[in-house]
């Protein structure tokens, strides 16, 4: 009796509970299949309502499948679709200028929404997009939506590395940028923080946090000094952690509160 119960209750969690899966994304840019985990809410099966997206960035040495784990009661509680593709261990989320096969602001940008809102029952306006990151996938959330305010209306950055040029010997940065000393504009190009100057007040909501021990709060603050000088509004929060999940497990509930927010507003 106690296993029929047991395997009930499974059944019902299954039935109730959001559903990952894994698709394969073809990107033309890059010649090749993306891996993307997509997390469906509890209420997406058999279904006919549209949904907003958000699209989550993984960090350095990490992929796809970091984040699934983290958003599955998330994604039921504010009704939403998580997309977390695979940025390659050490992409950084840009277009690399010195390699073909890393084209990933073009990927995140035009490919994979446009697969994504051609497979899935989303809200496909920018109004209902956000986009958000932790480490080098903060830097990533942080430059594709910087640069692309029509794509995304919210983005969210976890410990971003939001400057990449006080980092440029390490993590990768110079296999798809070059020697910073010999061509220092292609990193004044590529970096977060100076898509700053590109938006104007209001036209995307920001949100980022970071650790009080965090090896990147120099550079988050540093982005919060130039979003002030440039009137930029924005939420920023700091909070004893440092770099790891102990600290974006509570980074994670916070920004999605907040994007649900957005969205609600944005009606």
């Amino acid at each position: 009796m106690l296993r029929l119960c047991l395997a009930f209750l499974f059944c019902l969690t299954s039935l109730y509970a959001s559903e990952t899966t894994v698709v394969e994304v073809p990107s033309t840019s890059m010649k090749k299949n993306v891996n993307v985990s997509v997390v469906l809410p509890d209420s997406y099966e058999g279904g006919d309502k549209k949904y907003p997206v958000v699209y989550l960035l993984h960090g350095y040495r990490n992929n796809h499948t970091n984040w699934p784990r983290h958003v599955t009661k998330l994604v039921d509680e504010y009704q939403v679709i998580a997309i977390c593709a695979d940025g390659n261990k050490d992409s950084w989320y840009f277009d690399s200028p010195m390699r073909e096969d890393y084209r990933y602001e073009t990927f995140f940008t035009e490919e994979l929404i446009s697969f994504v809102d051609q497979n899935y029952r989303t809200i496909a306006k920018r109004e209902k997009r956000a986009i958000g990151g932790v480490s080098m996938g903060g830097h990533g959330a942080m430059y594709l939506a910087l640069r692309n305010t029509d794509v995304y209306g919210a983005v969210a950055s976890m410990s971003g590395g939001l400057d990449i040029r006080p980092f440029y010997r390490g993590y990768a940065i110079k296999t798809h940028l070059g020697n910073f000393k010999s061509d220092p504009a292609l990193f004044e190009e590529h970096t977060a923080i100076n898509q700053i100057k590109n938006i104007k007040n209001g036209e995307i909501e920001i949100f980022l946090d970071c650790g009080l021990g965090d090896f990147f709060l120099d550079v988050n603050r540093v982005f919060v000094k130039e979003l002030k000088a440039q009137s930029i509004s924005h939420f920023y929060e700091e909070r004893e952690g440092s770099h790891g999940w102990h600290f974006w497990k509570d980074s994670i509930r916070l920004h999605m509160k907040l994007f649900d927010t957005y969205f609600k507003e944005s009606n």
